[in-house]
């Protein structure tokens, strides 16, 4: 029985803390690990939306300052074509208009020249500082749309000036005659550097783009500018289909030439045909990601390093504990079988232990008849006193061995109750009086369940050891009546027991007040009182007050009043 035990003690030292350890460590590295690819995730997902933000706040400030700018000069053009249309004749035009035309085109956003073109599309008056050889742009997309009848103002596409050779972008009106016929355009030439310089300033990235387009797929004005940007599109870019499919928002597209993805925002500013944009390449947009996801990874190996080489040495300690539970296991077990062996032997071998002090019991009492003198025969007293006390010794000891070998099988009965106890207090009472102490004993009409001879040897100890302790007062011997159950009471007034000694007493050679072994006893008698309470299912309790007494109690079940199965207790 305890080999067996001891097998499933050791086999649950050997498997579980280090299996345990294991998955502790295993679960620390699976978190870590789950953790580190979450916040990624999560802070891949962030910077995006943080990217998107920008794009977004770009976008609305270009849509806000093309839409002012388109206005303000929108605004000039139509103060010349009015004051055209209420000059007349040509003539008178170009002698009364050249004037107001210079001082109208001061009102342009930033410096620009305000070109008047007749109906076959040659220049015919402008603000430019010097004077310029007439030009026709009878070519341009403006002239070509505004004389088919295009909505007004129409915004053309980025061109180098014939006249002054930059890059600009014009913003134009149709002149018409008083029959509403074509008579020709008034156009306002506005740099394309006026753009660039503000998209300079918003800072998206230095990878990021900017611009004003037109739904046709002309490039009004690009940032970062090129030359090749004059008569330039985007045709067929995925950017001319969102902006078809809806007036504003933010997608993810890929862009000519090479198919990379961009985060694009667009707006319209209010003009039919136009609208503003701000793309950022994905890639660029994720490069902080890419550097904290670095780093983040770079940290957490580190700390999954670290738990594993802690779970590496948890578990060497593991198993270091666990090699020596099992030695300290079989050690145990061996002891275990090494007392159980010498109970047996002890149990087996108590008659022939018993039969020597018997005969030396015999001997004493032949000398004794034999002997004369007094001191003679008191020496023989003193002899047979102490046998008998190494005999009373020697059965205690004998008892608790067979106790501990399980070889005391109890007879349980239907007992009652004063017939067993009578006449341990006719016992108790010639032991108290010889000690000059007062001894009470109450009993109850009650049978109970036990086995009598067993039962009384608990009791008797419980008595022995009252009165042997009990230096002056009185002994009781009573019995209470509690639930289903009798319980057996001895009080005394005796020294009492200290705490921290109310565990100890029921244990082997322990005594309650500290007297050297052998003087009072060897302490056996509580233990046994236990160890029989244990067999018989019999409760046993003490309840002391140090320096006023105690009182030791034996609960035992009650028992059926059958006449018949009523018997008196083993002498």
């Amino acid at each position: 029985m305890a080999g067996a035990r001891g097998v499933t003690i050791g086999d649950h030292i050997a498997g579980g803390p280090a299996r345990l350890a294991l998955q502790v460590v295993g679960l620390l590295i699976a978190l870590l690990a789950g953790a580190l690819v979450l916040f990624v995730l999560y802070d891949r997902h962030h910077t995006l939306d943080l990217a998107t933000t920008r794009t977004e706040a770009a976008v609305r400030l270009l849509e806000e300052h093309a839409r002012r700018t388109f206005a303000a000069v929108d605004t000039v053009l139509r103060q010349v074509a009015e004051r055209i249309h209420t000059n007349g004749p040509e003539a008178t035009l170009v002698e009364q208009g050249g004037q107001f035309l210079h001082r109208t085109a001061a009102h342009l956003p930033e410096e620009g020249v305000v070109v008047i073109f007749d109906a076959a599309g040659m220049s015919i008056l402008s603000t430019m500082d010097q004077p310029q050889p007439a030009f026709n742009v009878a070519d341009r997309d403006f002239f070509r749309a505004l004389k088919a009848g295009a909505p007004e103002p129409y915004v053309g596409r980025i061109v180098r000036g014939r006249a002054s050779g930059t890059l600009l972008f014009t913003v134009a009106r149709r002149l018409d005659d008083d029959a509403g016929r074509f008579a020709g355009v008034i156009a306002a030439g506005i740099r394309t550097d006026y753009f660039t310089r503000l998209y300079d300033l918003i800072g998206t990235g230095d990878d990021a783009f900017y611009g004003i387009f037109r739904d046709d797929g002309g490039i009004v004005v690009r940032q970062p500018v090129s030359p090749d940007d004059a008569g330039a599109d985007i045709v067929g870019s995925p950017l001319l289909a969102a902006v078809a499919a809806a007036a504003e928002g933010t997608q993810r597209v890929r862009m000519p030439p090479d198919g990379a993805e961009w985060l694009v925002s667009f707006r319209r500013p209010g003009h039919d045909g136009v609208f503003v944009a701000v793309g950022l390449p994905v890639d660029a947009a994720l490069a902080p990601w890419r550097v904290r996801a670095a780093w983040l990874s770079a940290v957490t190996m580190a700390a999954i390093l670290v738990a594993a080489l802690l779970g590496r040495l948890l578990l060497a300690e593991l198993r270091r504990r666990e090699n020596t539970m099992a030695e300290m296991d079989t050690l145990r077990r061996q002891a275990v079988a090494a007392n159980l062996a010498k109970s047996r032997f002890l149990a087996a071998a108590s008659h022939d232990l018993r039969q020597p002090l018997q005969a030396l019991r015999l001997f004493l009492g032949i000398i004794d008849n034999t002997l004369e003198k007094d001191s003679h025969r008191r020496i023989a007293a003193h002899s047979a006193r102490a046998l008998e006390t190494s005999e009373r010794l020697l059965n205690d000891l004998l008892d608790v061995t067979r106790l501990d070998a399980g070889a005391v099988r109890p007879d349980r009965r239907d007992v009652p109750l004063t017939a067993l106890l009578a006449p341990l207090a006719a016992e108790a009472a010639a032991r108290a009086e010889a000690k000059g102490l007062d001894f009470r004993f109450r009993s109850l009409d009650e049978v109970v369940y036990s086995d009598p001879a067993l039962l009384e040897r608990m009791v008797r100890n419980l008595i022995v050891n009252a009165v042997r302790y009990t230096e002056h007062g009185r002994i009781l011997l009573a019995c209470r009546r509690r639930g289903n159950g009798i319980r057996i009471e001895v009080w005394d007034t005796g020294p009492g027991i200290a705490a921290d000694k109310l565990d100890l007493i029921w244990e082997e050679f322990q005594q309650a007040h500290g007297e050297p072994a052998g003087q009072r006893g060897m302490g056996l008698g509580l233990s046994i009182v236990r160890r029989l309470g244990i067999i018989l299912d019999h409760a046993t309790e003490v309840r002391t007050c140090p320096g006023r007494g105690s009182v030791f109690t034996i609960t035992v079940r009650r028992g059926r009043r059958d006449p018949a199965r009523q018997s008196p207790p083993a002498g």
